[in-house]
């Protein structure tokens, strides 16, 4: 069984670096509205499945060699470690997930993921440093420990399932088939993690259990990879030369009427920041930003950011129609 974890702890270094290097040299090849943070889960997951398979050699080999207060210690101290990268790594699958969708059903789920990760975290140090003083009060420590253990992967399944609801919402048809894809492999990679975790490990045993647990993590790997490959032009905002670029940015702004903050946040979208990036780069709340994209939404006659990016960054061709487009909807408002 040795073998297996030298070999998975190997297999996953370098299928990490390999995958993050990938991922970012992707997002920022050209501009695009693919959320900048999507390298952040993955570099996440492989920290912990590197931590995870570190524990389980630790456990072969250098624990009975020590003595039991000692590997008592080293035993807590990384399993307060890999429960903590489990912790961070659902919180930033949700950030993800919210970044994708931008609506409240995830911003509310994201939030509520975060305070109960920080409850957990906070309840998991307690817990395991009254553990290391006394062994008697293991049970402390454990508590958390097997809550975070089951919890996070069919809470990583259901935030996927608000993916796949949400992706059916996107107005871009290219985007909606991009988002329907990655959620669909999420939840088929995390129903089966779940599955492990909760019923197979047990029925099957270690060696088989822990190979079936290293080629579904190798697997996040790759499908991450490889849908970011395959989809990111679904996400490319549109590039015309800078004098055609600049010229039509400033007459559509003046034909809508943009005041000088919301051109700043509408120049902001087109590079692909999100409200909180747009929030923190300009220095005013997130709430204030949300107003912002409601006015500039009803000035330009657009229902969502997608719309807007395409909007200002499409060829001179096109942008008559979409003036014209404007002044229609907005004379509608009036009328209605």
């Amino acid at each position: 069984m040795a073998h297996i974890v030298v070999l998975g702890l190997v297999l996953t270094l370098v299928a990490g670096v390999v995958s993050f290097a990938v991922l970012v040299r992707k997002i920022h090849a050209k501009p695009s509205r693919l959320p900048q943070s999507i390298p952040t889960p993955l570099l996440l997951y492989n920290l912990w499945v590197a931590s995870w398979l570190v524990s389980q050699y630790l456990g072969f080999y250098l624990f009975p060699t020590l003595s039991r207060p000692v590997a008592t210690k080293i035993n807590v101290a990384m399993g307060c470690t890999i429960v903590i990268l489990w912790l961070a790594w659902l919180r930033s699958h949700l950030v993800l997930v919210d970044q994708f969708l931008q609506s409240h059903v995830s911003r509310l789920a994201r939030r509520w993921v975060e305070w109960c990760a920080w409850a957990l975290m906070a309840l998991l140090v307690v817990g395991f440093a009254l553990w290391a003083v006394n062994p008697a009060l293991k049970l402390v420590g454990l508590i958390p420990y097997v809550m975070a253990s089951t919890l996070v992967f069919p809470v990583a399944l259901a935030a996927s399932v608000l993916l796949a609801i949400g992706a059916r919402r996107q107005q871009d048809n290219d985007v909606r088939r991009a988002l329907t894809v990655l959620s669909s492999l999420y939840v088929v990679l995390f129903a089966l993690d779940t599955a492990l975790g909760l019923v197979v490990w047990g029925l099957i045993g270690d060696p088989a259990g822990l190979s079936v647990d290293l080629a579904l993590e190798l697997a996040y790997n790759v499908l991450t990879v490889v849908w970011v490959t395959r989809y990111a032009d679904a996400f490319a905002e549109a590039t015309p030369s800078e004098g055609e670029s600049a010229q039509g940015f400033d007459a559509l702004c003046e034909s809508f009427k943009i005041s000088a903050r919301e051109r700043e946040i509408i120049e902001l979208i087109c590079q692909g920041l999100t409200n909180r990036e747009i929030a923190s780069r300009l220095f005013i709340s997130v709430g204030t930003v949300k107003d912002h994209n409601y006015t500039i939404f009803q000035k330009a006659g657009v229902r969502n950011r997608t719309k807007l990016a395409q909007l200002f960054t499409q060829p001179a061709a096109h942008r008559d129609q979409a003036r014209a487009a404007a002044r229609q909807a907005s004379g509608m408002r009036r009328v209605i």
